[in-house]
């Protein structure tokens, strides 16, 4: 699969035993929840552009907005299969949903496993349906990290998706719309501690299993950056995602995985990192895709 950029960075498949553990592994690696392993990714660049964010030369934005927000259409409905993606400063877990996933009436969810939000709580960019749960712990106290992390607004939070388990056809090209995106959060650097985000992703099936592809923009610090991912083989399995080399580091990178969406399409889930003016954000971003 090619794809045009400023800059393209190849990384390699490495055939490790992430299949074994059910969670998340080194970058570079394929990730897999339960079986199997995949190839890596590829990553494009980043690219500058016009302004987003704070005004250029003006005070960053210290504080994301307060409360919680977004809606769902449905509750998630968990599976012996649902999965979820976890990211933030110091977190990126990628795993099977083991005891279950805690939802509130508003669709905000405060619990995945032994992950769990408490206390004065918000949970923003809040998004759903009966196949997913989306949003970003705002503030509360959060065990996403071992020790614990009391979360404020001054503060990056952490990122979530929960995602049932996609059918893989057998061929096809999927067509995906614009997607939906937590707000990206400055997890490194300067800057404005929140952005906004916008992207574009591609999916296509045939024998050998599925081959993605996704563009994510971050604005954010007066300026805009963009990287570009794909996966360098097909992904056998729905159980597996893969992950580009600099996603638990510093810079651009990416986790793709696929899951379940409603009526004949697929999810595409996009964990990513973009660099912006020296800041890294982080975020989670879907794509619902048709034939």
């Amino acid at each position: 699969m090619k794809f045009e950029v400023k800059k393209v960075f190849v990384f390699l498949p490495l055939i490790a035993a992430l299949a074994a553990c059910g969670g998340g592994g080194s970058d570079g690696e394929s990730v897999n929840t339960n079986q199997g392993t995949t190839g890596g990714a590829s990553t494009g660049g980043s690219t500058g552009g016009a302004t987003g964010g704070s005004a250029s030369g003006s005070t960053p934005l210290k504080e994301t907005p307060a409360g919680s927000s977004g809606s769902v259409s449905a509750p998630f409905a968990v599976t012996p299969t649902s999965r979820y993606l976890l990211v933030g400063l110091g977190v990126n877990d990628y795993a099977l949903v083991q005891t279950g996933v805690a939802q509130q009436a508003d669709g905000a969810v405060v619990g995945i496993d032994d992950k769990t939000l408490t206390g004065d709580v918000a949970v923003q960019s809040i998004s759903g349906d009966a196949t997913f749960a989306m949003g970003r712990w705002a503030q509360g106290f959060s065990t996403a990290r071992a020790a614990g992390t009391q979360i404020t607004r001054s503060e990056p939070g952490f990122h979530y998706i929960a995602f049932n388990r996609a059918t893989f056809p057998s061929t096809g090209n999927y067509e995906c719309d614009a997607g939906t995106f937590t707000a990206p959060t400055r997890t490194m650097g300067l800057g404005d501690i929140i952005g906004t985000a916008i992207g574009t992703g591609s999916v296509s099936f045939s024998p050998s299993g599925a081959t993605m592809k996704a563009t994510i923009l971050v604005r954010a610090n007066g300026d805009q950056s963009s990287t570009t991912a794909s996966n360098t083989f097909p992904l056998s399995s729905p159980d597996s995602a893969v992950k580009t080399a600099n996603f638990s580091m510093l810079g651009d990178g990416m986790l793709l995985a696929l899951g379940a969406a409603q009526g004949n399409r697929v999810r595409l889930v996009v964990g990513y990192q973009v660099s912006v003016k020296n800041a890294d954000y982080r975020g989670i971003a879907t794509f619902t895709c048709a034939p």
